[in-house]
């Protein structure tokens, strides 16, 4: 019996590295790039794609899951990894500290949970995540006083970033100022007790249109993939 036809899918991972090399041009002087590849890099297959856009200059990669940053370090992948969706259980903050992964907190709950790792001895890697818009994850600017305060005296946390997420600054590009607006003051706030503390919040967009948002890092995704 012959076997059903079935589509395929050809990656041309020259065009992802060069789609990287292209957005590096465009970033403001001290700038880096982490690159989105959660879902399966959004299908262009997760660990080829981390591995090409860090060869061509990427600081890193982003994803979604403490799963999926798992799987790229079992697959030898030792650069830099965010975690940038939520952890769902304590066992996810202890393995995330062990492989050296990074990861936001981007709730109450989890800026909660992550107290327990007191005493471990595991050095988890952290970026505060800042509601400064976008409604969906994250402390409001508010609660930062807070969250800084409940962490200060815990050696195992180590507050290495703060990031936001612009919610539509394709659609609307004005609204980028009205964020880092809220953005920018959480970020000084942070620095006062972690002088080194990365600022990121640009997403592709961003990155092409708006280089004043670009701070330490930006976030690509869609337009490492070839999309506008």
């Amino acid at each position: 019996m012959k076997t059903s036809p079935r589509s395929s899918v050809l990656i041309d991972l020259a065009a992802i590295r060069h789609n990287v090399a292209h957005l590096l041009t465009l970033l403001s002087p001290g700038s880096r790039m982490l690159v989105a590849v959660k879902a399966d890099g959004y299908g262009h297959g997760t660990l080829p794609v981390a591995r090409a856009v860090v060869a061509a200059g990427a600081h890193g990669v982003a994803v979604a899951t403490a799963e999926e940053a798992v799987a790229l370090r079992d697959a030898g992948f030792r650069s830099s990894i965010l975690v940038m969706g939520p952890l769902y259980s304590f066992d996810q903050y202890e393995e995330m500290a062990r492989q050296c992964v990074d990861f936001a907190v981007v709730s109450d709950h989890m800026a909660a949970v992550l107290l327990g790792l007191r005493g471990s001895g595991l050095p988890a890697r952290v970026h505060l995540k800042i509601d400064s818009g976008m409604n969906r994850q994250g402390l409001f600017p508010a609660q930062v006083d807070s969250f800084l305060e409940s962490i200060k005296d815990i050696r195992e946390i180590d507050l290495v970033g703060v990031m936001t997420h612009f919610a539509c600054a394709t659609e609307d590009p004005t609204t980028i100022d009205f964020q880092l607006g809220r953005f920018l003051p959480a970020v000084e706030r942070v620095r006062r007790e972690w002088p080194n503390a990365v600022a990121h919040a640009a997403n592709s967009a961003a990155t092409v249109y708006a280089a004043h948002s670009h701070l330490d890092m930006v976030r690509c995704g869609c337009a490492v993939y070839g999309l506008s």
